[in-house]
């Protein structure tokens, strides 16, 4: 009959010789990597279709559901909707200028002002997707699973599937959340506002 010694000790020698067994270090990463980041990730520049925003700033939480056509150049027309889908006012955006209108008239001013106060030209451009992609000059290596990139003071995180998911910068942190291989949840931090659209 085996002791419960030489069991022991049979153990305690398979665990000592695993640990002493050198093993190979095998890189996930593919050669290809950079490149396969860069074909999944083409830059989105138009967008037509509805939108719910939500802008944090200060005290101040802002809402509201539109449609949205938005052009490369930046140029956009929002239509802010109510309940039932009614119109509440419409927005145009041209060459850095604003034209508004609600149902008490022209509000182009007030528009204007509020998007120059609150720093809002950060919505029009979270919706160019992503805010960077990556090229040869970045730096790759696996972190959690995912692929991580980093170039001077900006650290981009790739999933599996290559698409991004986010780009810090020393300014604040762009978030890509995807539905199909399609952005569905854009998100912009920063120490001072925050920015989220679903594109629907």
């Amino acid at each position: 009959m085996i002791s419960l010694k030489k069991i022991s000790l049979f153990f305690a020698l398979v665990v000592l010789t695993a640990a002493c067994t050198v093993r190979p270090v095998v890189s996930d990463i593919p050669e290809d990597a950079i490149s396969r980041i860069q074909d999944a990730n083409r830059v989105v520049c138009e967008y037509k279709g509805k939108v719910v925003v939500r802008y944090l700033y200060k005290e101040q939480d802002i809402r509201l559901k539109g449609y949205l056509d938005k052009k490369c150049n930046n140029d956009f027309t929002l239509t802010i909707l109510g309940p039932l889908g009614i119109t509440l006012a419409k927005v145009d955006y041209r060459d850095g200028k604003i034209a508004a209108v609600d149902g008490t008239g022209d509000v182009s001013l007030l528009a204007q002002y509020i998007m120059k106060q609150k720093n809002l030209e950060s919505m029009v451009e979270l919706i160019r997707y992503p805010y960077m992609n990556v090229d040869d000059s970045f730096n790759i290596s696996l972190k959690d699973g995912d692929y991580f990139l980093t170039k001077d003071k900006v650290e981009i995180t790739a999933g599996d599937d290559y698409l991004i998911r986010t780009i810090k910068t020393p300014e604040g942190t762009y978030t890509y959340r995807y539905n199909g291989g399609h952005a569905e949840d854009l998100e912009y931090v920063t120490p001072k506002q925050s920015v989220f659209i679903r594109l629907q």
